[in-house]
């Protein structure tokens, strides 16, 4: 098995870990095949011990509520940074139900009638970089730092709009119109 898992996965080394606040430690999971990569919206088991760590070392459950963790070290990564969350057992913070609500929840919600579409910059590039040229000059604008902060917006808007920030405004419109239609 170890021969296998050497064969997929890749390892991360350098200032990258060292950087790594402890919930990011997940990323050790996008160096990985997408092909191979393990299932946590389907294994109970394996999505906690990633989250919540060994049982009876790092955590232990409710002896009424299985589903239910009772104690709990500093190991934790959130649920849904890993896996689907409705396998998560109930932290102690969590309400009884709380993935039955959040379900249900979801199910109720509006569905927002521009999933699906997707800007293609490629037609609009060097605006987009003169844009983003033109902002970085005026970065610390909304800082407080400058006292004459009406001229220097004033300034930065008029130099935004020269760079291009219409023609991209325009082209968003335009390919957000012609997806529209065709749905």
């Amino acid at each position: 098995a170890l021969q296998q898992a050497h064969a997929i996965y890749r390892p991360i080394k350098g200032k990258y870990v060292k950087s790594m606040a402890k919930n990011d430690m997940i990323g050790m999971f996008l160096n990985v095949d997408g092909t191979k990569f393990i299932k946590l919206h389907e294994d109970e088991y394996l999505l906690n011990l990633i989250c919540y760590g060994i049982e009876g070392r790092d955590f232990t459950r409710d002896a009424e509520n299985p589903k239910r963790i009772t104690k709990n070290t500093d190991y934790y990564i959130s649920e849904f940074m890993v896996g689907s969350q409705f396998l998560a057992y109930l932290s102690p913070s969590y309400e009884d139900g709380v993935w039955e609500e959040t379900k249900k929840e979801n199910a109720a919600a509006d569905i927002d009638p521009n999933i699906g579409f997707s800007f293609d910059r490629s037609v609009v590039e060097t605006e987009i970089s003169n844009v983003s040229s033109a902002s970085k000059e005026y970065a610390g604008l909304g800082s407080g730092l400058y006292d004459n902060y009406e001229e220097m917006y004033l300034e930065s808007r008029e130099k935004i709009k020269l760079a291009g920030s219409e023609i991209i405004k325009e082209e968003i419109e335009r390919q957000y119109k012609e997806w529209k239609e065709s749905k």
